[in-house]
């Protein structure tokens, strides 16, 4: 039983949350939607309204865990409908705003950079010889760039690779790139449904099964000495709903032993009232340490202090908490039936995919058996920036080589800690164009080059 009754209202949010990826929920929302959309297309002919239509029912099966083989014939068939749609009319579908005053607002954007040059065009003279290499991050930062830039400029001297923050590629942020069919655009995909739904579109959009997880920086998140473990577990992720803390509180609460450590970390200052409200909730105050906005070095030292690291949301994007947690040496705990994350990395070496209900028996398994694996050493052999940078060398050159250009230069490393960051570290990116300097030179007018410079 909750001991406390007051903070309803989150607990209720949360169940709500969760319910929603209900197989019935997501077939019923699911199959309603694919009948909206044969009404709008084939009845009405609202054929634009009905596009938007059958993005909506791709998202939504994308939720639906059982009758899989289903879903995913259902998927993979829509899937092609959608990307036979984006070669026939993806032009009419996906506009930017023509007033600049429109999207003044975002160039508060600016403060954060979205994109990092990893490799230079090359000219000879006003000619562009061999392709530059330009990395953009997470859909709101493919829209500023689409907005604030003169994107088929930029394609004539960059190869442009997308790292999308969230899982679910129907996104529009996404998909308009499609319309530059003439040039490979590459999506990380570490989701094998997003790889397989890109895969299926058949348009100029390449996916590769990397993500955010494949970049962590080895030498920042590392095992350190002198450190004994503090907790029995570590939760690294906001405050927000679709983390579901309160399926580890109801867990904890069914343990009643207060020495039983969990730590959770929010990079955020963001609804902290509301995760006092469920801890108290849950009567597991003894049991939780809260840390907010702290540095990545002490990220580090507390996941050097646990036990195992967790991760119990439903869909995300492709995380990089569990993966820091890797090369810090730190096994990591996560559900089967999330969407996001890369379930290929888990093996005996680095940690577990479980099933919910399995929670409590596995958090004791890992509170006695931790020391029976290695994350680090497996992390370091498969995704670390070097490791990733290889793979993206190979395929830009062979991309580049079917399509009769030049690649005499490779790609050199980033990595994300959070943001992006030459690896292993500044200087690597000491003769790059910056992503200010993207912006300034593909402006789409001197109104934005002007908005940059203030910035």
């Amino acid at each position: 039983m909750i001991q406390n009754k007051q903070p309803i209202s989150p607990i209720l949010e949360r169940k709500i949350h969760d319910r929603s990826f209900h197989p019935l929920v997501c077939w019923r929302k699911g199959l309603l939607s694919l009948l909206r959309f044969s009404v709008q297309r084939y009845v009405k002919r609202k054929r634009i309204r009905s596009f938007y239509t059958l993005l909506s029912t791709q998202d939504i099966l994308l939720k639906a865990q059982y009758l899989s083989a289903l879903s995913l014939r259902l998927r993979r068939i829509i899937s092609k409908v959608i990307g036979r749609d984006l070669l026939e009319e993806g032009f009419e579908y996906f506009h930017l705003p023509e007033n600049e005053e429109v999207f003044e607002p975002c160039l508060r954007l600016l403060k954060k950079k979205w994109g990092i040059v990893l490799k230079p065009p090359r000219f000879t003279g006003e000619r562009v010889a061999e392709k530059g290499v330009l990395l953009l991050n997470h859909a709101m930062g493919f829209q500023f760039f689409c907005w604030v830039t003169d994107v088929p400029s930029v394609l004539e001297h960059y190869v442009l690779i997308l790292e999308p923050g969230w899982s679910g590629y129907t996104d529009p942020a996404i998909l308009y790139f499609t319309r530059f069919r003439d040039q490979p655009i590459i999506v990380m995909a570490p989701e094998k449904r997003d790889y397989d739904f890109l895969e299926a579109l058949g348009t100029n959009l390449i996916p590769v099964s990397f993500g955010c997880s494949d970049w962590v920086n080895p030498s920042l998140f590392r095992p350190l000495k002198g450190q004994g473990k503090k907790y029995d577990a570590v939760y690294v992720g906001s405050w927000l709903k679709f983390k579901r803390h309160h399926v580890l509180f109801k867990v904890l609460h069914e343990l009643r032993d207060p020495s039983f450590q969990v730590a959770l970390i929010s990079l955020l200052i963001e609804n902290r009232e509301e995760i006092e409200l469920l801890v108290d909730a849950y009567g597991v105050r003894e049991n939780v340490t809260l840390f907010e906005q702290i540095s990545p070095e002490e990220v580090n030292r507390i996941l050097n202090q646990s036990k195992v690291n967790l991760l119990l949301s439903l869909q995300e994007g492709g995380n990089r908490a569990l993966f820091e947690g890797f090369f810090a040496g730190v096994p990591g705990l996560a559900l089967k039936n999330n969407i996001g994350i890369p379930k290929v990395y888990f093996n005996p070496q680095t940690g577990k995919l479980i099933k919910e209900k399995d929670l409590k028996t596995e958090l004791l398994y890992f509170r006695e058996h931790w020391t029976d694996f290695n994350p680090r050493a497996w992390a370091e052999a498969n995704i670390a920036p070097e490791i990733t940078t290889a793979k993206f060398n190979e395929l830009l050159k062979r991309l580049t080589n079917q399509r009769g250009e030049e690649w005499t230069q490779d790609i050199v490393a980033k990595c994300n800690a959070p943001n992006f960051e030459y690896y292993p570290d500044a200087s690597v990116g000491r003769e790059m164009p910056t992503y200010e300097d993207i912006l300034v030179r593909y402006a789409r007018s001197k109104k934005i080059v002007d908005w940059v410079r203030k910035s």
